[in-house]
């Protein structure tokens, strides 16, 4: 599976774990099709999940994060 699809798996989860897991993804990713993610979230019935989004929605986007671990930081040595 891509990458980018697992962040809107999560969000879409009936596990509210998941969904609010997918929620602080979605907001580190911070791009336009995120916020609209994140506008769907914002109406969660997971108060965690909802809130995460909607406070997310109520300031600027920032653009996409750059991240300090990537999946090859999770690799063991060869």
């Amino acid at each position: 599976m891509p990458e980018s699809i697992r962040p809107i798996r999560l969000a879409k989860s009936t596990d509210r774990t998941e969904r609010r897991f997918g929620t602080e993804l979605l907001i580190q990713i911070g791009s336009p099709k995120a916020r609209e993610y994140l506008e769907v979230l914002a109406k969660d019935p997971d108060y965690g999940a909802a809130s995460y989004a909607k406070g997310a929605l109520s300031r600027p986007s920032e653009g996409p994060t750059s991240f300090a671990y990537t999946p090859a930081a999770f690799e063991g040595p060869d």
